[in-house]
């Protein structure tokens, strides 16, 4: 039991962090929870909210390719440079139109 745990905790990442609540218009401290497969992150929110329903989770009903597009800064019109190996598995993607970032 004890290793099934330690296997789960290192497909997450967290930190706290600050953002803006935009209905409050106000900073808070959240606890920020990145997960390493992207195709595991809607299985992680529902395991998050069956242990706790009452945390409040932000971004966890948002699909995963727009998530991974807005948290990049990429949008749908962007220009992109992008990276793949030989069987076209992209390594890298960057937006290269207006600041660059």
């Amino acid at each position: 039991m004890r290793d099934a745990a330690r296997r789960k905790t290192t497909e997450l990442r967290t930190r706290f962090t600050e953002r803006t609540d935009l209905w409050l218009n106000a900073a808070r401290q959240v606890l920020e929870v990145s997960v390493l497969r992207p195709s595991n992150f809607i299985g992680w929110g529902r395991w998050v909210h069956k242990l706790d329903s009452e945390l409040q989770l932000y971004n966890s009903d948002l699909m995963v390719a727009s998530l991974y597009c807005w948290e990049r800064r990429l949008f749908p019109l962007s220009f992109v440079e992008v990276e793949a190996d030989d069987e076209g598995k992209v390594l890298s993607i960057a937006r290269r139109d207006g600041d660059g970032r």
